[in-house]
């Protein structure tokens, strides 16, 4: 290599080098033009004006408060509430399968173990159950799940929570039917997960 290329070639180094240089620290909203033998835009003005902004809207969540001392999120959008005696359900109105919502009931006389003995009798040989923490706190809590008749990724799935809150039992139920468009049950399984991961006590 001649002497003249390798000065022209550390030259077109130090060139790029300054500019990713000046790109990075923005200096302010000055302006500098760079100009060289190699240089070739990549995106011009005019290419740039005709850029498409996408705007994307959060959803909006609520807060609801349970009298007995919890408290969930919930996308206002797609969750319609409807309260009862001892039972407030969320009820999924976006597109779905079948009938999808999250339920909280306060069963009255009945405490957490036998809750989830009248679960599984209910539930017959398609509950499982197990033990484990709830919600960030680690609430103690019976989980008792129902897999779906019809096959895997498919039909009703029932997952019920019993957990015990200020001397009352509370059962927190998930209800969710999967279909055949993917996409859409796993917006529905998102939306219903968020509740329930949401939940606490005070």
């Amino acid at each position: 290599m001649s002497f003249e290329k390798l000065v022209k070639g550390m030259m077109s180094l130090g060139l790029v080098a300054i500019t990713s240089m000046l790109v990075v620290a923005g200096v302010k909203g000055e302006v500098f033009e760079v100009t060289g033998d190699d240089y070739v835009p990549t995106v011009t003005a005019a290419e740039l004006e005709n850029v498409t902004v996408t705007e994307y809207c959060l959803p909006e969540y609520k807060t609801f408060e349970g009298k007995e001392g919890w408290t969930v999120q919930y996308n206002s959008e797609v969750f319609q509430v409807e309260e009862g005696n001892d039972f407030v359900g969320f009820d999924y109105t976006g597109d779905c399968s079948g009938r999808c919502m999250v339920t909280v009931s306060t069963l009255t006389g009945m405490t957490t173990e036998e809750a989830r003995d009248e679960l599984v009798a209910m539930w017959g040989d398609k509950a499982t159950t197990h033990e484990g923490p709830f919600t960030i706190d680690e609430k103690f809590a019976y989980w008792v799940c129902m897999e779906s008749e019809v096959g895997e990724g498919l039909g009703l799935y029932d997952t019920a929570i019993v957990v015990e809150h200020n001397g009352q039992t509370i059962l927190f139920e998930c209800v969710e039917y999967m279909g055949t468009d993917e996409e859409v049950d796993m917006m529905v399984s998102d939306e219903l997960s968020m509740i329930i991961d949401s939940v606490e006590f005070n």
